[in-house]
């Protein structure tokens, strides 16, 4: 086209996978714009080639240049194609990226929860074994007449001995 080049303009965006909405937006509206202006040549083109005649040099170079304009709008429709599906993906991508973040937050929320409750159960199962090991003591001393203490090797071989 005259004045555009499509290269130049898509070279003008920093890293194709981090464009963002704005900057492909300006590209799509520059390729609606490029379009419109190849569709009006093109149709400008087509009038003017009905009223010359084929003998006519200049014809040929015509249609030539009518052919390559057509080509050169159905690349940058295809381009313009691809530039919506890439926004649409990025889209979908940015949902699906703030949908795991809530989830991991989430998750972050129930870890802590879970590891309250288990220091919480972990503190009640340590004054509840102090405490069984305080009634053994004085149901051993209220039994025998002896310390426990006195005799816990005694006890803990035997209970090894007999499993």
């Amino acid at each position: 086209g005259k004045g555009f080049d499509l290269e130049k303009e898509l070279a003008s965006i920093p890293g194709k996978s981090k464009r963002s909405a704005p900057e492909l937006e300006r590209v799509i509206e520059g390729l609606k714009r490029v379009i419109n202006s190849q569709k009006t040549e093109l149709e400008k083109l087509k009038k003017e080639s009905k009223f010359k005649k084929d003998k006519n040099p200049t014809s040929r170079g015509m249609k030539d240049e009518i052919a390559n304009l057509e080509k050169e709008l159905q690349t940058l429709s295809q381009k313009e194609e691809e530039i919506e599906d890439f926004k649409f993906r990025t889209e979908k991508l940015e949902h699906a990226n703030k949908a795991l973040m809530n989830d991991v937050k989430n998750e972050q929320k129930r870890y802590e929860f879970l590891e309250s409750k288990y220091k919480q159960l972990l503190l009640k199962y340590n004054v509840t074994f102090k405490d069984l090991e305080k009634k053994q003591d004085s149901v051993f001393t209220l039994s025998t007449g002896a310390n426990r203490a006195t005799y816990q090797e005694y006890l803990s071989q035997k209970s090894k001995s007999q499993k």
